[in-house]
């Protein structure tokens, strides 16, 4: 007989083992199970008061910086022992083998790491315009952002677009001015495009230390303190000198300092009102401590009344500490910006339990999903079961993990306003609520405000495997990447046959092919790049129709009536900006004397009228490409108590097609936001080739506010005309100019490009 520790110890080798087996690509902290044959203890529950924690997000242009100062966070915070660097292809956040090969942050990643006893859940978001639903489902969770400039660029366009996307979460900020090393850097001129460009009020709290003898980055001023904190030229950037400003000196540097403090607690005065009554029983404001500053700041910050400003240069280890003690100082814990509060607040009841969110899925080599989870409130552990207030569905968590990166750690549980992992979920997808009991038709504001709003596709494209022998395989790794990626939409034409892939652009494409290959070994084709273009009805329409349909012995009617409208897309896109409501497909206006208004309609035939309008609206009747931009309302609606959900939803689509025919509806093409950057004797060559180009100038500045270009052009330009606009830019200019777009809108085409499609 086995001794009884002997036994135990046997039994904790096969459990390990087996997880081992199932968790084979899961990383623990610096090795992985698969390697070292090990599994960490689960930890227990999280320590730390609600208070002591910070969900924050780095928000960015492309290559302003986001991904290195993560970087230098994790070291300064001892959570890295090195420092890794994009151009090396080490960094923690940017694991994926495409993100090492190109330098961009093309997925999110969550870390979390230790800073002066708070625990900061970071998340490195990308800043290409293809991915920006990577940046949306992460702003939807986070508590608080830093907005990362490049200091010789200011507010590019795919700031901008962050910056909104923020906006309509609520979510506080603090920018960072970055680069500032770097030729051409201007921390003025920076903070003139914050103000002109973003509409919030800059604050900036930092002055940089320019070298007078060879014009370098030497560290920053701090306003709050009136001190300069100095790094050296060489070393890690990891201690650095804190030196009282002195007047004599300092000279030039404390006069503009004292100036800068002087503007500050002018604007903090117009904006605070405990700042103001201390001014107005002190004019001179002489007995404010940094602690009252930075309460006042604070406050500010949450209100979103001010954009607290720092400077630095994260490649060159600089002023990134200042950085992490403003995240803790200026932006909110879980508590401060807590939505279930609010939505108590306005009536909303019953979330008092477990509430999470699920805002992202990945999938490890067994193909099962591991699930990102913001936990509003409660808390949650392994073997707990949820139900999924979005599918209706219930749910179990198998394990959960501690994240960084790609790197997951057992834990045992966890409590509000922490980021997690689990795996053990079946239905859930990226936007899902999860919560410890049903929620009553009360709580429905509760998905309007917890809402991940997904962009639609831009472009499309077929995608083939090599051969039918993996096309199982093949189909596989299509689900999963569109179940991580939710503004990834597969389709398959039932004319051709073709899988269809829709995207935000070429390079999500391409990402997507590369990832097919590397992930799951299918060398997968793709078809030529084509634009994703829409239909819409033109004008009203009223339509009635009879749906029949014998199956078996049994036969199926549906009568109904309905009408058509057309919704204008901005008039649609600020109802949702407004609501943060998902779209609804259809609204019940009954006849008075139908059966409709008389009885009214079931609840289970709500989903089937929404499924059958969905595939009605899939493809138009011009050229096949999705409707949108049309809602429906329903007069009238008979049907037997024997209809099955499937014929009410085939009755619906009968109805879309039968209302819109081919002279009913116009072809609808995607407008870009095009930013172009030159120098003013190329200045006329790019107008010209955007006039062109069908293009609607709104701007040209002529100021040298992006720095290493003195001229600014914006226009909106039809994404039909761009295909070959960077390699003609380039020549036009002698490489002197660049430029970056970003989806403005949709707009009706042309009837010489109408004729042109219609023929082809």
């Amino acid at each position: 007989m086995l001794h009884f520790k002997k036994c135990n110890r046997f039994v904790r080798l096969i459990s390990q083992s087996l997880q081992v087996r199932l968790f084979s690509n899961v990383k623990i902290k610096k090795g992985t199970i698969n390697k070292t044959n090990k599994c960490h203890p689960a930890k227990t529950s999280s320590t730390f008061d609600a208070s002591k924690i910070r969900n924050v997000g780095i928000i960015a242009h492309i290559d302003a910086g986001k991904t290195t100062t993560t970087e230098r966070m994790l070291y300064y915070s001892g959570a890295n022992s090195t420092i890794g660097n994009v151009n090396d292809g080490n960094t923690v956040t940017d694991f994926l083998e495409q993100e090492r090969e190109r330098g961009i942050t093309i997925m999110s990643a969550v870390v979390h790491f230790m800073w002066k006893g708070h625990r900061i859940n970071l998340v490195d978001t990308p800043g290409h315009i293809d991915f920006t639903c990577e940046v949306e489902s992460s702003l939807r969770v986070l508590d608080g952002a830093v907005l990362v400039l490049d200091a010789s660029a200011g507010v590019e366009a795919q700031t901008l677009s962050t910056w909104k996307q923020a906006l309509k979460y609520r979510i506080p900020q603090i920018a960072f001015i970055n680069k500032m090393d770097k030729a051409g850097a201007s921390f003025s001129k920076s903070i003139k495009s914050i103000s002109d460009k973003l509409g919030r009020m800059p604050l900036p709290i930092q002055l940089p230390i320019i070298s007078a003898s060879d014009n370098s980055f030497n560290g920053v001023v701090d306003l709050i303190h009136m001190k300069k904190l100095i790094w050296n030229i060489d070393g890690d950037g990891k201690f650095y000198e804190n030196i009282k400003l002195d007047s004599k000196l300092d000279g030039d540097l404390f006069d503009m300092a004292s100036s800068e403090r002087d503007q500050m607690l002018e604007t903090l005065v117009n904006v605070d009102e405990e700042l103001g009554e201390i001014y107005i029983r002190d004019s001179h404001l002489t007995n404010l401590t940094p602690d009252h500053l930075n309460q006042a700041i604070r406050r500010a910050t949450l209100n979103c009344q001010v954009l607290p400003v720092l400077c630095g240069s994260s490649l060159r280890n600089k002023a990134v500490q200042p950085l992490l003690d403003s995240i803790l100082t200026y932006l909110p814990d879980p508590i401060e910006h807590n939505l279930i509060g609010d939505l108590q607040d306005d009536g909303v009841n019953n979330v008092d339990g477990t509430m999470a969110l699920a805002f992202k899925i990945m999938h490890n080599k067994r193909r099962e999903p591991i699930t990102f989870l913001r936990i509003y409130s409660g808390h949650l552990s392994s073997g707990l079961s949820l139900f999924n207030a979005t599918k209706n569905c219930k749910e179990k968590i198998d394990k959960m993990f501690q994240i960084n990166a790609d790197e997951y750690e057992y834990i045992g549980n966890e409590s509000r306003g922490n980021i997690v992992a689990v795996t053990g979920f079946k239905e859930t997808t990226t936007g899902d609520v999860l919560c410890s009991a049903q929620l009553p038709s009360s709580s429905s504001s509760l998905f309007d405000v917890l809402t991940i709003q997904v962009p639609d596709p831009v472009y499309f494209c077929s995608v083939e495997p090599p051969s039918l022998s993996v096309q199982k395989d093949f189909d596989t790794a299509l689900e999963c990447l569109a179940r991580e990626d939710p503004s990834l939409k597969v389709n398959v034409d039932s004319s051709t046959g073709q899988t269809v892939l829709g995207g935000m652009g070429q390079l999500h494409l391409e990402i997507v092919k590369s990832r097919i290959f590397t992930e799951y070994g299918i060398d997968a084709d793709l078809g030529p790049l084509q634009i994703a273009y829409k239909e819409t009805l033109t004008s009203t329409k009223k339509v009635k129709t009879v749906f029949e349909k014998t199956i078996g012995e049994s036969r199926y009617r549906v009568e109904m009536m309905a009408t058509f409208h057309p919704v204008h897309e901005s008039e649609e896109s600020d109802s949702a900006t407004k609501s943060n409501k998902k779209k609804s497909l259809f609204s019940i206006l009954p006849n008075p004397d139908s059966a409709l208004a008389k009885y009214g309609l079931r609840p289970n035939y709500v989903k089937a009228i929404e499924d059958g309008l969905m595939s009605g609206f899939s493809k138009g009747p011009l050229l096949g490409y999705p409707l949108s931009n049309i809602r429906m309302e329903l007069n009238e609606f008979v049907t037997s108590s024997r209809a099955t959900m499937a014929i009410i939803s085939s009755s619906v689509t009968h109805c879309v097609r039968e209302a819109l025919k081919k002279d009913d509806v116009q072809l609808l093409q995607p407008i870009m936001n095009v930013q172009v950057f030159t120098t003013p004797d190329h200045l006329g060559t790019v107008l010209s080739d955007l006039a062109q180009r069908e293009s609607h100038i709104l701007s040209v500045n002529k100021e040298d506010d992006s720095c290493h270009n003195a001229s600014t052009v914006l226009a909106r330009t039809p994404l039909s005309r761009l295909e070959d606009f960077s390699s003609a830019l380039r020549t036009k200019t002698s490489g002197m100019a660049s430029f970056n777009m970003n989806l403005s809108s949709y707009d009706v085409v042309s009837d010489k490009l109408l004729t042109t499609l219609l023929n082809n």
